[in-house]
């Protein structure tokens, strides 16, 4: 599973102290800076995206970020999972916003999507039905994930169950995206934490016991 978190604003000096820390933790990113999808120089830049080994693990689009640390080996992962908790970008979780779009969904779901579908016969009714209850079961298992149950999910198996449902039914089911914004933002967090916590009981270890450390189950999410 991958995480997200929201920036305050774009902070360069921010992003120069993150860039720093995570060199100074062994981590040596390729580092690019973008305007609107071109390359540009820092103090023009609205993007950033940090690669290791041509693998991209972190993209920062104006104040929003996107971090795949299971594109880093697990020491790494966990450096990198700890300089964010120490920069104070990940959230917890809140699903207000969510669940008041969820619930926006439903109805436009019952008042719109099915009698439609109705309209072409029982059977597109039944794809309709099926495929949204694999999105549902997406969005809850990623919240339930961001709480550490289950301890394990893969990216691949989430977009497998949930997006034939999302396509389906857009451009409605853009409500139910805050949920998996939000899910996202709370595994960040909880791994991050985990991660923070970890580096202050090792210390400096040698990379060896990180590794050992890192390599739990959460580190296939």
């Amino acid at each position: 599973m991958h995480g997200r978190y929201v920036s305050p604003r774009w902070d360069l000096a921010q992003l120069d102290i993150l860039i720093r820390r995570l060199r100074e933790s062994g981590i040596d990113p390729a580092v690019q800076w973008r305007r609107f999808g071109l390359r540009s120089t820092p103090d023009r830049a609205n993007a950033l995206r940090l690669a290791y080994d041509g693998r991209t693990f972190l993209v920062q689009r104006g104040v929003q970020g996107l971090v795949k640390p299971d594109r880093l080996p697990p020491a790494q992962s966990e450096h990198l999972l700890a300089v964010l908790h120490e920069r104070g970008l990940p959230q917890p979780a809140r699903y207000r916003l969510g669940l008041a779009c969820a619930a926006a969904f439903a109805l436009v779901y019952v008042l719109v999507l099915a009698p439609a579908f109705l309209r072409f016969g029982p059977v597109f009714m039944l794809v309709s039905a099926m495929t949204l209850a694999g999105t549902v079961s997406t969005l809850g298992l990623m919240a339930a994930a961001a709480d550490g149950r289950p301890e394990t999910i893969r990216t691949r198996w989430l977009l497998l169950l949930g997006l034939p449902g999302f396509l389906l039914h857009a451009p409605w089911s853009l409500l139910l995206a805050p949920i998996a914004w939000q899910a996202m933002g709370g595994w960040l967090t909880r791994v991050a934490h985990r991660a923070a916590r970890r580096r202050e009981t090792v210390g400096p270890a040698t990379g060896s016991a990180i590794v050992d450390l890192a390599s739990g189950p959460d580190q296939r999410l």
